[in-house]
């Protein structure tokens, strides 16, 4: 049933017309990763969202287009999962003396809108 897939068939002309066509967006990965990093009780989800959503497109364009490498939803979802795990064995709270200067602003002002 699925048109250019392989070992696949398409589907007869009669059966077609039968169904209506839909049309299909690209998810907004950083929504998706900014909520997954709240439930996951991250505090700083949207500026964390924001980095992984660079890092997977960075990689998806500068790695090698092999059929194994995977830099969809479903492998940001796996990450982010086992990133929320982790943070809940170590609930300890990194302090602002390990963060680089660019994000200690960016904190700083999420603080503040708080």
């Amino acid at each position: 049933m699925n048109p250019g897939y392989a070992g696949r068939s398409e589907l007869p002309d009669n059966l077609k017309s039968l169904f209506r066509p839909i049309s299909m967006m690209i998810p907004e990965s950083s929504i998706i990763c900014e909520i997954m990093l709240s439930s996951e009780g991250f505090k700083y989800g949207k500026m964390l969202s924001t980095k992984m959503v660079v890092l997977y497109s960075l990689m998806s364009q500068q790695l090698s287009k092999q059929d194994h490498y995977d830099f969809g939803l479903r492998a940001i979802k796996s990450v982010l999962t086992c990133a929320g795990a982790i943070r809940r064995e170590t609930p300890i709270e990194v302090g602002l003396d390990k963060v680089d200067k660019k994000d200690k602003e960016a904190i700083r002002e999420l603080e503040q809108q708080e």
